[in-house]
């Protein structure tokens, strides 16, 4: 969903400008360490591995269809292209929540979105950093619930726009205390907690979009007046681009 590059290309320019406005860590490079490396992730997953998982989901998407009475799909597709995008949301948020918390639990799993987490500097560019694997899984999963449903053409057009732009709101090295705005809505604030290397923390807030899903799970963390000290797992990660895609193969 980072295949636009006008988009991509402005949405990044605006939180650059964010970034150096109100930063959440003071000091942290643009061009910190790590940052090509980043910028190879989104490359290769916005025009390779979104479009081999296109046409890999093409089965799936047949039986996951025919699972759905024609009748509900289409009363869902009819629906205004507005109310279609509020109910997308919170079905690939609800897809979003399962699918990243078993990334956390499944040991096999967990290899691949270490990847994802082994970032030191979090700000919006590390939204693009994810193993092939894992973002086929994640991806899938929400694509798979969302066409199962029957949504239209034009409402996934409208959320994968909103999805980018949130997934590198989440990311971004901004200070936006959202108060108590912030079980509502996913914001910064509330992602960091997930990028840090503290125990407590990382195995919480797993949606995109609506804290109150973790919450209603159990796994809401938002201590309040507390930042993250650092960022990271406790494992060693390669820093080059193709040492990070083989690493979970050579456990």
């Amino acid at each position: 969903m980072f295949r636009d590059l006008p988009t991509i290309a402005a949405l990044g320019a605006f939180f650059l400008l964010a970034e150096r406005l109100f930063p959440a860590r003071p000091g942290q490079r643009i061009l910190r360490p790590q940052f090509g490396v980043d910028f190879a992730h989104y490359v290769v997953n916005s025009f390779v591995v979104v479009a081999a998982l296109g046409l890999a989901l093409v089965p799936a998407m047949v039986i996951v269809a025919a699972a759905v009475p024609e009748s509900v799909r289409g009363a869902v597709g009819a629906q205004p292209v507005w109310l279609q995008v509020v109910e997308l949301t919170f079905v690939c948020d609800v897809a979003i929540y399962v699918s990243h918390r078993l990334t956390h639990v499944v040991p096999w799993l967990w290899r691949f979105h270490s990847i994802h987490h082994s970032a030191t500097d979090v700000d919006w560019l590390v939204a693009t950093r994810s193993h092939p694997v894992d973002l086929a899984f994640m991806r899938g999963s929400m694509i798979l619930a969302g066409f199962a449903l029957g949504f239209s053409p034009r409402a996934w057009a409208l959320y994968a726009v909103y999805f980018t732009a949130q997934s590198l709101f989440l990311h971004a090295n901004l200070r936006l205390p959202l108060g108590p705005l912030s079980v509502l809505y996913a914001g910064p604030e509330f992602h960091r907690w997930h990028h840090s290397d503290a125990p407590e923390a990382r195995d919480r807030n797993f949606v995109t979009h609506f804290p109150w899903l973790d919450l209603l799970f159990g796994t809401l963390y938002l201590p309040a007046g507390r930042r993250p000290d650092r960022y990271g797992v406790d494992e060693a990660i390669p820093p080059a681009y193709l040492r990070q895609i083989a690493h979970p193969f050579r456990r």
